[in-house]
Formats: C-alpha cells, structure tokens, sequence
C-alpha cells in the first residue's frame, strides 16, 4: 500500500467516523494498515487491536479521534464526509460489491440523519424510490438498467464537483 493509499484510505475512515458510518468490525484493518503503513502510535495499536471487548459508543469514538489525530487526519465537515462516501460507494458500486439501487438507497437515508448533506444526495431520493417503482412495472429490467446508469451518473457528478471544487 503506497502513501497515497493510506491516506485515502484514513481520510475514508475520517469521512465515514463523522456520518457515524463505521463498523467496529473494520476498524482492525483499519489499525493494522495504519502500522504497516509506518503509522505507528498507540491509538493506532489499540485500533489494530479492536474486538468486541470494546463495546461502548464512546470508547471506539476516542480511539477513532485519537488515531486519526495522531496519523495526522482531521475530521472532515459533514459535507465533506459526505463526498468522500459517496466516492467510496461509488467504487463499491463499481467493484459489484453493492448494487446501484442499495448505494442510492444508503445515500438517501443519510439525509436523514446530516441533513448538509440533503442537496448532495437529492438525486438519490428520487432514484432510489423510482428503482422500487420499477420492480412493480413489467419492464423491470429496462427500468433497472437505466437506473443503475443513471444512479452511477450522479456519483460521478458528486466525484467531479467534488474534484472541480
């Protein structure tokens, strides 16, 4: 993993820590990366070390701080985060690891919650409902193919804007 990688890969977990989308599960990889990465510190050997031991909310939440800190990550703002999962949904998207309509989908609910991001995400709101209309309809696979390229058409809008400003 080059430098690059590794700071993408930290300012991914930055983004997702602030819309509250990490998974305790992920976050050894996470630590272990960061240490074979030369990100050596002692948040990041506990994050390395991550197991259900540690259950408490807030417990993950200082260690995640304090290991990004220390790799010299800050949090981003939430539409800054929100960018940067986008960007990361879109490469599962594309990778097949998640389908169109469950990216649109994740990006629809995190409106509800970070409501920065409700602009971003708009397009999804009305993707992510027209997909479930779609399996009503007897032309269920035309419908689906269009919206899927139409959902990976605006991750790619998010991406440029995001790259252009």
């Amino acid at each position: 993993m080059t430098e690059e990688d590794l700071d993408r890969e930290l300012w991914s977990l930055a983004a997702r820590w602030r819309l509250g989308r990490v998974d305790w599960r992920d976050l050894e990889a996470y630590g272990l990366r960061a240490l074979l990465g030369g990100r050596e510190s002692d948040s990041t050997v506990e994050l390395a070390s991550v197991n259900a031991s540690v259950t408490r909310a807030a417990e993950l939440g200082a260690l995640i701080t304090a290991a990004l800190a220390e790799a010299g990550v800050q949090l981003p703002s939430e539409l800054e985060a929100a960018r940067v999962v986008a960007g990361d949904i879109e490469a599962e998207v594309l990778s097949g690891e998640r389908s169109p309509y469950q990216a649109a989908e994740f990006l629809w609910r995190l409106t509800y919650d970070y409501p920065a991001t409700e602009a971003l995400f708009q397009p999804f709101v009305g993707l992510a409902s027209e997909y479930e209309d779609a399996i009503q309809s007897e032309d269920v696979i035309e419908w689906r193919s269009d919206l899927d390229k139409e959902i990976l058409g605006a991750l790619r809008e998010i991406e440029n804007a995001g790259a252009g400003g």
